[in-house]
């Protein structure tokens, strides 16, 4: 009896001590994963196994024999985390929520084949077949069944008539959707296509064998089987004893976790293409004006609602509110978006294949061959390589910049970017850089010329090249349309559209909470847009030359608005007319157009600043409508003053200065100010001509921040305060105009 009690005792102590020890497991992230505190697991010799050595030397290993023990042992919580091929992890994680891949990437692995050491034909023979694969977009549309597909199916494939032998392949079949069985008890998955294929392209029959991992190799050196289909990358003691092909994929290496120890990054969403195309069936999408998202969506999705804007930053505004379901961009912006906003989603699934180049004017085939050359040797040499990893970081907002030499007497390379496509070119430390600007600084170097920037919107990349106005244009598609208008470098960078969406609100959260975060927000805001990087030195900037700009314009516009009103008065037939056909034209025209034509059409190829570009659309456009607001002025003077005047001899001059001015000045001051007012405000759209105002320097800070409202609702504040001292100015100038509210004095009499 009490050998039982001791050992119910013991047992119940037992229980009691694991529990105590069995408290809130340590939160998993990137940079604590290399702690002795924290345990791997790998399948011993696989390119995992090496890549967690060598990230993370602190860290405790475990070995697993098969990829699915590793998983269900981070599943069951009996490990930290398994390393593995991320495209396998991935699909183990989508059939266990328990578990996910963490956004990191540690590694690549190439994917290969595996025939027997002294086999060196059937090994060239593979590799043929690898090109031709991958020439005819087979192994694309291979990719695509078996990687991005809910429920992939073995297509059915031609087999040979008269077969001269069996391609024999084994394969250990636990690595799905590589290697595995499916609910038939059929070996399938993307290594059994590619071996499939392979043997009716050698018109062979095709057996597939599963056997241990263990068993593969020595199955090749007996004789057993012709080739390895396994999910297997090449190591030095597998090169020992096999011959490996060349690689047919390329993966990352990933590390499952558990899903209630691990916060990722961003918001991801996996989604099939047949998923995608129903959810964008009849869907708004938001889209940047002039790119190749936009495009892509008017043609593919003819019933969806396409909502195309000025700035990706107002997209993404317009589907926080709910204004759109999806926008469309670029994967980095999808990435920096999804990183930067909690109520974001990055939905991970490439909806075209496409790469940015740098377009240069037709015809200029020497700087065409001269930049491609130097793109070939930053790829050759591992340059594009480098500035990939320090700026593409889906983790990170630290961005690490290379210094680049200038040549300060070197020609000048003008550069058009629209500098608000982080991580590609953005403003960083009040500065214009980026992966796009680090490689274009490296080519002007190389080229012995110096950059200087022309940022401006994108819709404008292409007409400033056309135009002359800039040599070159960073981060553009190359697309059949656009090379009708300008020439293109070799692809530098692939970066294909990609959508992201809202995610749930909180609607669950409690009144107090909702505030406490509005507050936090507000703050968070406000630090990103004036504190941080110094983002007030812009706005000073920008205010400066809107305040600049619609001062000085202002003036053309008055003393053009005069010269128009005088020639409208003429009674020179040729003159008056003039004067009214030029009004009806200007007024009828938008004045972004009238922009446009100056800047890149009547100046074109004329050096002159985009500035005073500005400056005379301004006043060209305003001038037409000041004009109207002088006449009606002038005609409110009534008319038997003006003859009475010139019946006691007063000079033209001195009735208009004396007579007419003071009156229809009063008459019409108001109007006046308004006009001014309107002509500030206007000013807005000036960033389309590479020139750096306030709203530019808005978009600029938002393009940042990824906050669409704070710079936009600090914009429109500093709008009206600039507005309301301008109009507080001239109403000043006004009591000055009046003849009732002028304080009057009589010569020879004081003041009492």
């Amino acid at each position: 009896m009490k050998y039982r009690i001791l050992c119910l005792a013991a047992v119940a102590a037992l229980v009691l001590l694991s529990g105590c020890s069995g408290g809130t497991k340590q939160e998993i992230t990137y940079e604590n994963l290399n702690s002795s505190d924290i345990t791997l697991s790998v399948t011993q010799g696989t390119a995992a196994d090496f890549a967690v050595s060598e990230k993370f030397p602190d860290t405790k290993i475990q070995y697993y024999s098969t990829i699915p023990d590793g998983c269900a042992a981070v599943k069951a919580g009996k490990t930290d985390g398994y390393s593995f091929d991320k495209v396998v992890l991935e699909y183990y994680a989508k059939k266990n929520p328990e578990t996910v891949v963490i956004d990191e990437s540690i590694g690549i692995v190439d994917i290969c084949a595996a025939v027997a050491k002294e086999n060196t034909g059937l090994c060239d023979k593979v590799n043929a077949f690898i090109t031709q694969l991958r020439a005819d977009g087979t192994l694309k549309e291979m990719e695509e069944r078996w990687l991005n597909s809910e429920n992939p199916q073995m297509p059915e494939l031609e087999k040979p008539q008269n077969p001269v032998g069996t391609l024999r392949i084994v394969t250990e079949a636990l690595t799905e959707p590589f290697t595995y069985y499916s609910d038939g008890g059929n070996i399938t998955g993307f290594d059994i296509e590619f071996g499939t294929r392979l043997a009716y392209a050698m018109n062979m029959d095709v057996s597939v064998e599963s056997m241990t991992f263990e068993a593969l190799v020595p199955a090749l050196q007996t004789g057993k089987a012709d080739i390895i289909l396994n999910d297997l990358n090449e190591t030095p003691e597998r090169g020992e004893n096999a011959l490996f092909t060349e690689p047919y994929f390329t993966a990352d290496i990933g590390i499952l976790v558990g899903a209630d120890r691990y916060t990722p990054a961003i918001s991801k969403l996996s989604l099939s293409k047949a998923e995608i195309d129903g959810r964008l069936k009849n869907a708004a999408v938001g889209a940047m004006t002039g790119t190749r998202g936009s495009t892509y969506i008017e043609d593919n999705y003819p019933n969806a609602q396409l909502m195309q804007f000025d700035s990706m930053g107002d997209a993404v505004a317009a589907l926080q509110s709910g204004k759109v379901d999806y926008a469309i961009c670029g994967m980095t912006k999808s990435l920096n978006y999804a990183k930067a906003n909690d109520d974001i989603s990055y939905i991970d699934y490439p909806l075209t294949e496409e790469g940015l180049a740098i377009a240069v004017k037709k015809g200029n085939t020497d700087l065409q061959n001269k930049i491609n050359k130097c793109i070939e040797e930053y790829r050759k040499n591992g340059v594009l390589d480098d500035m990939k990893k320090r700026w593409i970081d889906e983790t990170s907002n630290v961005y690490e910049t290379a210094d680049i030499p200038i040549h300060l007497d070197g020609e000048i390379l003008r550069v058009a970017v629209a500098a608000n496509a982080e991580p590609l070119c953005f403003v960083y430390n009040n500065k214009i850089s980026g992966h796009d600007c680090e490689l274009i600084e490296r080519i002007a170097y190389d080229l012995g010329m110096r950059v200087e920037y022309q940022d401006m919107s994108f819709s404008a990349e292409i007409a400033a090249v056309q135009s002359g106005k800039a040599d070159v244009a960073l981060s553009v598609v190359p697309t059949e349309e656009r090379k009708k208008s300008v020439d293109f470098t070799e692809v530098y960078f692939n970066n294909p559209q990609t959508l992201i969406t809202r995610k749930a609100n909180n609607e669950n959260m409690s009144f107090v909470e909702k505030v406490t975060a509005f507050f936090e927000d507000i703050k968070e805001s406000f630090i990103g847009t004036f504190i941080t990087e110094h983002r007030w030195k812009l706005i000073l900037n920008g205010l400066g030359v809107t305040i600049a700009l619609s001062v000085t314009a202002f003036i053309f516009a008055t003393l053009w608005g005069a010269v128009l009103c005088m020639m409208g008065k003429s009674k020179k037939r040729f003159i008056n007319g003039f004067a009214r056909i030029y009004m009806r034209i200007v007024q009828g025209t938008p004045l972004l157009v009238i922009l446009m034509l100056l800047y890149f059409v009547v100046f074109k190829g004329v050096d002159i600043p985009a500035l005073a570009v500005a400056i005379i659309g301004f006043g060209l456009y305003d001038g037409a409508g000041l004009a109207g607001i002088f006449k009606t002025g002038i005609d409110s003077v009534d008319r038997g003053q003006i003859e009475a005047a010139e019946a006691i001899g007063f000079q033209k001059f001195d009735i208009f200065k004396k007579i007419v001015f003071p009156q229809a000045a009063n008459h019409v001051f108001g109007l006046y100010k308004g006009a001014f007012v309107s002509l500030t405000k206007a000013t807005s759209i000036v960033g389309y001509i590479a020139i750096q105002d306030l709203t530019k320097v808005s978009d600029i800070i938002r393009s940042r921040t990824y906050d669409a409202f704070f710079p936009i609702i600090t914009t429109a504040v500093i709008y009206f305060i600039v507005t309301y001292i301008l109009i507080t100015l001239l109403s000043a100038a006004q009591q000055r105009l009046d003849p009732k509210k002028r304080k009057r004095t009589l010569k020879g009499v004081e003041a009492r």
